[in-house]
């Protein structure tokens, strides 16, 4: 198949030519000259993020930044919500229109397409010279990357383990938690009942449910560029779950929330979560529950899961230095372990969290610490929205009773257009 170039790949993906000559032709700033601060006077930067203050996890991130606010003689940051759904879309309007902040929060797996368009600020040499002494985990950091430079910083990590109920287990007879596929059935089918499914998994049309669906992919064997290597395996656990009775059928209709919501009212035994959920199951859940590694794939022994998390990128215009140093200000040991403890996140720099009994010794914590070193990126691609629109229409056709290897076939088709080019 005769390859296509990235701009046209990107355009046949749904990213509009306008963008990128708009980027062209000033990603450096508006056209408008920046008005001058006033002597003494502070430079305001703006900051996009798609967290809530109203929530112990934004909130310390907002504590964070406010903290380089105070702190700074040259600069303050003001920041703007912006909700999850719409934040791509803005961004790429603010792009067209040259009205970008200066900073902005992205999902790790969004990243890479921005940088692609030339939106970000490469930070290679920066990072290398002032911050070249971190040792970062190397998933989140590869996330930030684009053609071998650094486009942005890993702010936090997260990723995805089984959340399971202990008491329900207990009363069921299981000490232990599930540790393969065989048994999450097994355990999933004993735990229903008229009021209680075993299992609950987030599997709407969202990016939340193609991250929940990557460690499954992983384990069977899987990649979104390998789909034909096990994604029938991985679309099968679903459908058996679902067959078996022990999984709601309304699960390609639940995103994340809705999986939580149904295993703290006590209608889901067990779900995959991951640990930005920690503050929220103290306060939420009136029961005993378990961490525990999600369970292993029968045919390959494989145990598996994806990182997320979020990452900072400083836009390419006229404020690089001044959000270059609120970015810094985030990255010292002090600060990212305190972001991290109070919003049940993982420093994405191993050394901090390997310094700190809280991440090393906590016997919540280390479940999510450990698997750091087994943990996968998505992607990175440029195209990853698009790739994910594909991994998610599988999980959706066996919503709809579609057999798994069918639908596995169906995302192999059509992956084959991003494989070959």
């Amino acid at each position: 198949m005769k390859k296509k170039s990235l701009r046209k790949r990107l355009m046949a993906a749904g990213i509009v030519l306008t963008m990128a000559t708009a980027l062209l032709a000033g990603c450096g700033g508006s056209e408008e000259k920046k008005e001058e601060t006033s002597e003494g006077e502070k430079k305001e930067l703006v900051m996009w993020t798609f967290m809530s203050k109203e929530n112990s996890y934004g909130k310390a991130f907002y504590d964070a930044v406010d903290a380089f606010s105070e702190s700074s003689d040259k600069y303050t940051v003001k920041i703007e919500q912006i909700p999850f759904a719409q934040l791509v879309s803005k961004i790429t309007i603010a792009a067209q229109s040259k009205s970008l902040p200066d900073i902005i929060q992205v999902d790790g797996c969004d990243h890479a397409s921005f940088s692609a368009m030339g939106i970000f600020a490469d930070l290679t040499d920066r990072v290398k010279s002032e911050m070249g002494k971190l040792e970062f985990y190397d998933g989140p950091l590869e996330s930030c990357k684009y053609e071998d430079k650094l486009y942005g910083l890993p702010l936090n990590a997260n990723n995805l383990v089984l959340v399971y109920n202990e008491d329900m287990l207990k009363e069921a007879g299981y000490k232990e938690p599930p540790a393969t596929w065989s048994e999450l059935r097994e355990y999933a089918k004993a735990l229903t009942n008229e009021s209680t499914y075993g299992f609950a998994i987030n599997a709407i049309d969202d990016e939340g449910s193609t991250y929940s669906l990557m460690p499954f992919l992983y384990e069977a064997g899987a990649d979104w560029n390998t789909l034909d290597q096990g994604a029938d395996k991985a679309l099968g656990l679903y459908q058996n779950l679902v067959d078996d009775g022990s999984m709601s059928k309304e699960a390609f209709g639940w995103g994340q929330n809705d999986a939580y919501g149904q295993f703290t009212a006590g209608r889901a035994a067990m779900y995959i979560d991951g640990n930005w959920r920690i503050p929220e199951l103290e306060k939420d859940a009136a029961f005993s529950y378990k961490f525990a590694p999600i369970p292993s794939c029968d045919d390959t022994g494989k145990s598996a899961t994806v990182i997320g998390g979020e990452n900072l990128a400083i836009v390419n215009n006229d404020n690089i230095e001044g959000s270059w140093e609120c970015v810094k200000s985030l990255y010292n040991k002090e600060m990212m372990n305190d972001y991290c403890k109070k919003s049940g996140m993982i420093p994405t720099v191993k050394t901090f969290a390997m310094e700190d009994e809280y991440f090393t010794n906590d016997s919540i914590m280390k479940v999510f610490v450990e698997n750091m070193e087994v943990a996968k990126t998505r992607g990175p691609s440029p195209i990853w929205p698009q790739i994910s629109q594909v991994l998610r229409d599988m999980l959706q056709e066996v919503g709809t009773g579609v057999s798994a290897e069918k639908a596995a076939a169906n995302g192999v088709a059509a992956m084959q257009e991003y494989i070959d080019n």
